[in-house]
């Protein structure tokens, strides 16, 4: 954020963190160690948990989004692509094609893995719009295409050898 120096352009918004809006969701995955199973083998109670840390991520976000039309100004947010992946398609990356790529190593004929059956559980609002994702509508986020589409992502690459501050040896 410090590269797009936010603080000298009066007509942008930025939350003070910078933004993961989708951390907590993210955070939660793992403390819950919901990720160690398919979201179809969640209880409904971490169904439920899990559906209201996310309404609360996007809550957060849109309340950002919100705030920035108001005052005529546009809204930037950082994030990770990774936070806003929908569990179910994180647990067919993790479950799923971890296991082909295992069979395919081990060189046995091995049956066309199955996407995730059913339905995501997870049903996301942001403003009018809401998500509740169909498996292969190419949209793998939580958020719904109409949010997507309103966005301009900008790719930050920091320069690997950046990354780590100078020694002084």
């Amino acid at each position: 954020m410090r590269i797009l120096s936010l603080a000298d352009h009066p007509n942008v918004l930025a939350a003070e963190s910078g933004g993961y809006f989708f951390y907590p969701a993210l955070s939660h995955l793992r403390a819950a160690r919901l990720l160690d199973r398919t979201p179809e083998h969640w209880t409904d109670q971490e169904t439920s948990a899990m559906q209201q840390v996310f309404q609360s991520c996007s809550d957060n976000f849109r309340h950002l989004i919100g705030a920035a039309q108001a005052a005529g100004k546009r809204a930037v947010i950082k994030e990770h692509a990774p936070f806003l992946i929908r569990p179910e398609v994180r647990a067919e990356f993790v479950h799923g094609r971890g296991r082909r790529r295992r069979q395919q190593q081990q060189q046995q004929p091995q049956p066309r893995p199955q996407l995730i059956a059913t339905p995501s559980k997870m049903n996301i609002e942001i403003g009018a719009y809401s998500h509740s994702s169909a498996p292969g509508n190419g949209n793998e986020t939580v958020l719904p295409d109409e949010v997507l589409l309103q966005c301009v992502p900008a790719f930050l690459i920091r320069h690997p050898a950046l990354a780590f501050p100078p020694t002084t040896d």
